[in-house]
């Protein structure tokens, strides 16, 4: 008698390309060389982009074009995530894919920046992916529990002496105003832990609405809220000046760098590391699209 059955889509994947899986999912979308820097900095480019290839081939990852960026970024596809998701824990909302792949991009290179480049045992991440699909029980202890309003990201800096933790906000487009307030009031009422929150603004007009209007809402902790403009980002990275705030006129590296204990000053990039710029902002092909 013959027995018809039906084979499983998904091949067992190796764990490293597991774990990059993981990496885009978390951070929604990630550039090619990115996703390298974080999972296959020590194997060569040709090892990885053939690795990528059969990966976007199979069906597991897919390319996506922002309105605002010059090149492909990578982000996991319906069948990527049926494979991933139940070693994604307990999620309360199942969510993969970028609602803007633009502002989405620009949030995972302004909150991983140079710690993509160098990580830190003492430097943690919370995307928003996962503040979305987490429930409040398995938030870790750092993160808000609040369901006001959902940051683009927070970073967590732990020293010997205190830890600081960062919200990341990302606006390329002009919101209604009561949000904006709403955000501000959310921030207001969360612990002081939250001592800094980073809007990166497309545009100094846009970052004026945004300023006004988080100033007349007479906010307890407004001095805790620091501006930083798209193109500054993109000509300078984290040596990108804060526009406003408490620490007014320092880059945003400075300000990172003095919660580690580190002399802001000193670079840590080692020969061959690359820079914010070339890890995030590179204008080369895909190497899938080159192959076509």
């Amino acid at each position: 008698m013959k027995i018809n059955s039906t084979r499983s889509p998904f091949r067992k994947i190796p764990r490293p390309e597991v774990l990059l899986l993981k990496a885009i999912w978390k951070w929604k979308v990630l550039s090619y060389t990115a996703a390298k820097k974080i999972c296959f900095d020590d194997i060569s480019h040709k090892r990885y982009y053939k690795k990528i290839r059969r990966l976007i081939s199979e069906g597991y990852i897919i390319e996506r074009d922002g309105s605002d960026l010059d090149f492909s970024v990578l982000q996991l596809s319906k069948k990527g995530f049926e494979y991933l998701k139940y070693d994604l824990g307990f999620l309360k909302e199942n969510r993969f894919a970028a609602q803007s792949v633009a502002h989405d991009y620009w949030g995972t290179a302004f909150q991983l920046g140079e710690f993509a480049i160098n990580p830190r045992p003492d430097v943690e991440f919370f995307t928003e992916q996962e503040l979305q699909c987490s429930d409040d029980s398995l938030l870790p202890d750092w993160v808000p529990k609040s369901r006001d309003h959902f940051p683009d990201g927070f970073t967590r800096i732990k020293n010997e002496k205190f830890d600081s933790v960062f919200a990341i906000e990302v606006d390329l487009n002009l919101k209604p105003l009561i949000r904006y307030q709403k955000s501000g009031y959310y921030y207001d009422g969360l612990d002081s832990r939250t001592d800094v929150v980073f809007w990166l603004c497309d545009g100094f007009r846009l970052m004026e609405r945004i300023f006004e209007c988080l100033n007349s809402a007479k906010l307890r902790r407004f001095e805790t809220h620091h501006f930083v403009l798209l193109d500054d980002f993109k000509k300078l990275g984290w040596h990108a000046p804060v526009r406003s705030g408490r620490e007014k006129n320092k880059t945003v590296r400075e300000i990172y760098m003095a919660r580690t204990g580190e002399d802001p000053g000193q670079e840590r990039v080692r020969p061959g590391d690359g820079t914010i710029q070339e890890i995030f902002l590179s204008k080369k092909k895909s190497p899938w699209v080159s192959k076509r």
